[in-house]
């Protein structure tokens, strides 16, 4: 089988991306323009699921099991308690988040309260909220603050 020069497509050429050591990085506008407008959707779903699937492991819980006698013997087993401590120093660390990410103390207060009650269910609202809100900009998404155009 004879082939052509033609049958070959062509490949455009690499933007070249060398600099000098010690020169600054490219500037992020050339970073943005590369990546897709919405970049929270996964946060938001992943916000979803969180909720969805707490609230059917909590209602399950609650609907089949004895928390008096069983919370009893959730903290007195050694991995029972590294479980509930590793709840907790998420929740601390999800808090710092909220509490950067809001303008006002008394939201951040509400907020963490309803976490510390609610767990992860809260947290996956949150989460689905400010994606929601951010309409995509992940800057916003992040800091509660939008990126200046």
């Amino acid at each position: 089988m004879r082939t052509t020069d033609s049958a070959v497509p062509e490949v455009p050429a690499a933007r070249e991306r060398t600099r000098e050591p010690g020169a600054p990085l490219p500037a992020a506008a050339d970073a943005d323009e590369e990546q897709p407008k919405d970049r929270t959707g996964a946060a938001m779903a992943l916000g979803i699921a969180a909720v969805v699937v707490m609230s059917a492991a909590l209602l399950h819980a609650l609907l089949r099991g004895d928390f008096a006698t069983e919370g009893a013997a959730l903290v007195a087993s050694p991995w029972g308690l590294a479980t509930l401590t590793e709840a907790y120093v998420g929740f601390a660390l999800f808090s710092g988040w909220i509490v950067t990410r809001e303008r006002r103390i008394a939201p951040a207060a509400l907020w963490i309260a309803a976490l510390l009650l609610g767990g992860n269910v809260v947290a996956g609202a949150y989460v689905a909220i400010a994606a929601w809100r951010s309409a995509g900009d992940v800057q916003r998404f992040w800091t509660g603050v939008p990126r200046s155009p």
